[in-house]
Parts: C-alpha cells; sequence; structure tokens
C-alpha cells in the first residue's frame, strides 16, 4: 500500500538531455593597458578590462507537449510523470564588466619602497550569477516553464549588479629596512587595505508559483511543485558596508656565531580593530498586504527582525589567518621567533 506522495525527482538518465550542439560559453575579452617608469625609481600602469560572455550552458524545461514528458519506472515502480530537462546554450543570460587596474611602485630610498594596487570596477552586471560553491553548472529561471512565467523571468533573475560586483579595491603598502650594524638589522612594513562595500538583492527565495501563474500552466508535468525567486528591485540595489584596515609588521634579527641568526617577528593585523559589516542576513519575505503585480506576484516586502544583523564570524571583514589556518576577524597580534643559520 503506498504512503508517501512523489513532489519531485531527479532521474538524469531519464530526464535530462543535452543539445548536440552543446559548446562552453564564449568570452569575448579586450584589454589595453599603458605604463611609465619614473626615473630608475619607480613605475606606473594602468590596464582596462572589458569582458563580456555569450552562449552560456543553461537548462530549458520548454516543452508541455507528450515529447516533452516522461513516465519514469524504476525496479516496478511508477513515479510518476516528469518534464524533461533540455541543457542548450542561451545568450538570454547577461554578464558584462569593465575595470581599471592601477599599479604603482616607487622607491624613495635604497632601503625604503611604496606600492599601490587600485581596481576600480565601472561595470559587473548581469541576470544570471554563475556557478556557486559546490554548484558547478548552476543554471538560472531562464528558460524554465515560459508560459507559466509569462515569457519572461524579469522577476526571478532581474539585471543589475552581480554579487561580486565591488566599486573600489585600494592596496598600499611600505616596507622600510634598517641597518643596525653588530646590533642586526630591523625590517618593517606597513599597508592598508580598503574595500568599498559589496552589494546585495532585496529578494524572498523559495516562494511557490501564485494562482495566476498556475492557471498559466499548459500541460507541464511539476510546474506546479516549483519554487522561485522574487525579486523587489534591481538585482544588487542594496549596499553593506565597506572596510578599512591597516596592518603593521616588524622583523628584527640580529648576527650570532658565524651564520646563526636569531630572529623576532611581530605582526599587527587590523590595527584599529575596523569591525563593519560586509556581509548580513538579507532575507526579506513578501508583504501579503502589498499590491499585485501582473503575475500575481505581491510587489512589497517586509524586513524580518534580523534582517542586516551578522549571521557569524563571517560577516565581517578577515583580518587574517592564523597559522593553523583559522580565520582570525578581530584585531590580531601574532608574534614568532626562530634561529636562521
Amino acid at each position: 500500500m503506498s504512503n508517501y506522495v512523489v513532489i519531485a525527482g531527479s532521474f538524469p538518465l531519464e530526464t535530462v538531455f543535452f543539445d548536440e550542439d552543446l559548446r562552453a560559453p564564449t568570452t569575448d575579452e579586450f584589454t589595453v593597458a599603458v605604463g611609465r617608469q619614473i626615473g630608475d625609481k619607480g613605475s606606473v600602469k594602468a590596464t582596462y578590462q572589458w569582458r563580456a560572455i555569450s552562449g552560456f550552458i543553461e537548462d530549458f524545461l520548454d516543452d508541455p507537449t507528450a515529447s516533452g514528458k516522461v513516465t519514469v519506472v524504476k525496479n516496478g515502480i511508477n513515479f510518476g510523470t516528469f518534464d524533461k530537462t533540455f541543457w542548450r546554450n542561451s545568450d538570454e543570460p547577461k554578464r558584462q564588466y569593465q575595470g581599471v587596474v592601477m599599479q604603482g611602485n616607487y622607491r624613495l630610498r635604497s632601503n625604503w619602497s611604496v606600492d599601490a594596487h587600485w581596481t576600480l570596477q565601472l561595470e559587473n552586471d548581469g541576470t544570471f550569477e554563475g556557478e556557486a560553491a559546490n554548484q558547478p553548472g548552476n543554471p538560472s529561471f531562464i528558460g524554465d516553464y515560459p508560459e507559466v512565467y509569462g515569457g519572461s523571468w524579469d522577476r526571478q533573475t532581474a539585471d543589475g549588479r552581480l554579487n561580486d560586483f565591488q566599486r573600489h579595491k585600494v592596496r598600499t603598502w611600505t616596507t622600510y629596512g634598517l641597518q643596525l650594524g653588530r646590533f642586526g638589522s630591523l625590517d618593517s612594513s606597513a599597508s592598508y587595505r580598503f574595500n568599498s562595500a559589496q552589494t546585495y538583492s532585496l529578494a524572498a527565495t523559495g516562494q511557490p508559483l501564485s494562482a495566476v501563474q498556475l492557471a498559466r500552466n499548459p500541460g507541464y508535468a511539476r510546474a506546479a511543485g516549483q519554487a522561485q525567486t522574487i525579486f523587489f528591485d534591481e538585482r544588487g540595489s542594496e549596499f553593506f558596508d565597506a572596510s578599512h584596515q591597516v596592518d603593521l609588521a616588524f622583523l628584527y634579527q640580529i648576527p650570532l656565531w658565524k651564520t646563526a641568526r636569531p630572529w623576532f617577528k611581530a605582526e599587527f593585523y587590523n590595527v584599529f580593530n575596523n569591525q563593519p559589516l560586509v556581509l548580513a542576513n538579507t532575507a526579506v519575505t513578501p508583504d501579503p498586504n502589498s499590491a499585485l503585480d501582473a503575475n500575481g506576484l505581491r510587489t512589497g516586502y517586509i524586513k524580518p527582525a534580523a534582517f542586516g544583523t551578522a549571521r557569524g564570524n563571517g560577516d565581517y571583514p578577515r583580518a587574517t589567518t592564523s597559522p593553523a589556518g583559522t580565520a582570525l576577524y578581530a584585531r590580531t597580534f601574532l608574534m614568532s621567533f626562530g634561529l636562521r643559520f
């Protein structure tokens, strides 16, 4: 006697099909760079990059006819009818990037140098985030149940800034070496790191199809069980906090006997203990009292009490990594010593 109901299933050998002409996505890129030497003491360089991707590998569930469905029977058990998934290349998803990378270095003295690196993102937009951690070949909503979604996936994908958009990323550092004769040497360095705010979207995930969407189902077997993401603004419309961090390091070593040189090293990370929220809880829910759009989806949202709060240490900027491999997030002091021969 059956005591369960099949609500979903994965049978790749039965329901997944690949286009004969399926190929890897194409990336078009244009890069130009210009640089200049500053006498014999330094140099500067600027590089402009433009990239656009086409021919994404995308899944399509777009055949509601009998040829687009298959009944799965395994070990004498009829699991029901499922929609076929077709993997094809598509130019519907969008990803475009423009950025400028500026680099420079200068030697103030023979024992004192300064370096800098600045990445400026002009554009990092699209409708498709792409692969995620432990999710290779991650597809989007684009191409799925077009009749149900009204031929458009604007609320499910949204166009705008992607989640790795970051307008500015700056790194500057300086090193200084001081020779102390028979008392050894002291090497020091200081660095400054600036990361402008990353973006997030106002979106509710795991939302069921609306009555309007379900009414448009022309005959798909499993459309009713689909969950969707609903965007309430353009992708990447909101910003987390920017972060600043200053690090210092000192290395002292002294000649002891022949080539034996004891050394001592002190490292200070995130000296000013800057701990902004560079990530946070961004989950929102549809407002049941807001107006409906043409697809019967709510146009307003509610921010839960936890919205904008930290979910763990990983939502703060990392100061450094301990020698044991543990990520450290607050102001950190590391000390080490040894003997060189």
